[in-house]
């Protein structure tokens, strides 16, 4: 996505080659795996719905109608690995399999403790990441269809953009002005909280119970694969219903130097817990994630162009965006000055970029450009403990 940017409106040609490169290693089901290559060495995990809005971002400088005929079934096709409808009338929205997806980079254990909770965040609640992309996606869809006088799909796609629409308006909160991220099963949003630490004894000391329902996580840090014979025991109350569930090493998502798992269901009470075979230099949590807490993903619809210029006011003010500039461009959650703070990957700042320009946010806009991308620190911050790291 970045490279596209930086070769456009140039080099068309080079962008639709490497776009072309990843439709020939389209599978079969329509999948573009996220490591396109001619070799077939792929990770198994699918590219995020990013790919049509290249291709849509690319015509106005190609202007090769033939050629955007010729890959728009392959498009809707990718599309539709993400995006189901089922016989009752839901739409289905497929998960993200593996960290790798999102992009990041992890520095030290820090990182990797701030990536871990994202992605444990993620797959917790209802968010706004993949609904914001997909409806940007598909909404870029409906424009190359509409160039190409392609009609056949046309409903399914307005139907499938109107609900992804719907899904993400559903989540602003008028009150607090931003979108909320509940919890996928209790449809609660709460504060994160540590139930229990984790380590040789196997036996975990409960710290807290369950303040409200909902999913819980297990992250256990360890730098190697976790023993095939590491299980992990959880018996309560799901609700009212007791339950017991036995996790296994391999029901672990590897996310660098952390192993994290997140139950399906929606836990109201904790009875008990139980740790076997633990590698004796491991330790880790059992906790809730904190879906209380805003992040700059809650500036994605922006990107998609779904609020309203009033919420988008009111969301900007809310999570004020020099609030998300350090010393390494703009990261991922909140900080007064701190060094430690994860910054998002390039693709998400450019495109949180892109949203901000859309709203004409040139301000906002023109800061993150310049801290992450140029690496220049905003003039009106006189904090001289950031200035000392930054310089550092």
């Amino acid at each position: 996505y970045l490279l596209a940017q930086i070769l456009l409106p140039g080099r068309p040609e080079i962008v639709k080659g490497m776009l072309q490169n990843f439709l020939n290693c389209q599978q079969p089901d329509g999948r573009v795996d996220l490591r396109a290559s001619p070799n077939h060495n792929i990770t198994g995990h699918s590219s995020l719905p990013m790919l049509v809005t290249l291709v849509s971002d690319l015509h106005q400088y190609l202007d090769d109608p033939g050629w955007l005929a010729y890959i728009y079934p392959k498009l809707l096709a990718f599309l539709k690995t993400w995006l189901k409808w089922t016989d009752t009338g839901v739409l289905e929205i497929s998960e993200l399999t593996h960290p790798l997806q999102l992009g990041f980079s992890v520095e030290d254990h820090k990182d990797n403790l701030m990536l871990a909770g994202l992605w444990i965040k993620l797959k917790s609640s209802r968010n706004l990441f993949l609904p914001s992309l997909l409806y940007r996606e598909t909404s870029e869809l409906i424009q190359i269809s509409r160039w190409i006088k392609r009609d056949e799909d046309r409903e399914w796609l307005e139907k499938t953009r109107e609900h992804l629409k719907m899904l993400i308006s559903d989540l602003w909160s008028e009150k607090n002005g931003t979108y909320s991220t509940p919890d996928l099963s209790s449809g609660q949003e709460y504060p994160g909280v540590a139930l229990a630490s984790i380590n040789s004894s196997g036996l975990p000391r409960l710290k807290n119970n369950i303040p409200s329902p909902g999913k819980l996580f297990i992250r256990i840090d360890h730098q190697d694969k976790l023993p095939p014979n590491f299980c992990c025991q959880l018996s309560g109350f799901t609700s009212g219903i007791y339950q017991e569930v036995v996790i296994k090493a391999q029901d672990f998502q590897r996310v660098e130097a952390c192993h994290v798992f997140v139950t399906q269901q929606s836990f109201t009470f904790i009875e008990s817990m139980q740790i076997m075979n633990l590698p004796p230099d491991a330790s880790g949590e059992i906790g809730m994630a904190d879906l209380a807490r805003r992040d700059v993903l809650n500036l994605l619809p922006i990107y998609a162009g779904i609020p309203s210029t009033a919420q988008a006011n009111k969301l900007l003010s809310n999570i004020k965006i020099k609030d998300h500039l350090g010393c390494k461009g703009l990261t991922l959650d909140a900080h007064p000055g701190e060094a430690d703070a994860l910054p998002v990957p390039s693709y998400l700042a450019s495109i949180l970029i892109e949203g901000l320009v859309k709203y004409e946010k040139y301000n906002p806009a023109n800061q993150v450009f310049k801290q992450h991308f140029l690496q220049q620190p905003m003039p009106n911050n006189s904090d001289s403990a950031t200035k000392t790291v930054c310089s550092s």
